[in-house]
């Protein structure tokens, strides 16, 4: 989505915390109560994303595999991309471990 970094935060039960430190040191064990992603306010879409979404031959866009919540959220809201998104107006397909509103795997489901 980005060449700038664009760190995703936790605040959890147990406090404030990095999706590393949460997800790898602390097995995504404590309950999250909110994700965050301060850097994507700065943070512009890289050249290769704006290249591929103003391609003439753009049929859809495929976001995948991911996190609906610390994955996928914070690439529409790199500042532009889902306006850019909606204004080319193709399908946009979000591919998740979420079915049915339950998660089938991963962080997702904490």
């Amino acid at each position: 989505m980005s060449d700038d970094p664009v760190r995703t935060n936790v605040l959890t039960d147990d406090g404030a915390m990095t999706f590393q430190q949460y997800y790898h040191d602390w097995a995504a064990t404590p309950r999250c109560a909110a994700c965050s992603t301060r850097e994507r306010l700065e943070a512009r879409l890289s050249d290769e994303v704006l290249d591929a979404l103003h391609a003439e031959d753009l049929e859809a866009v495929v976001i995948c595999p991911a996190n609906p919540y610390h994955g996928i959220r914070p690439i529409l809201e790199l500042a532009g991309m889902r306006e850019l998104v909606r204004r080319r107006g193709r399908p946009v397909v979000a591919v998740t471990p979420v079915v049915g509103g339950k998660a089938r795997k991963g962080s997702a489901g904490k």
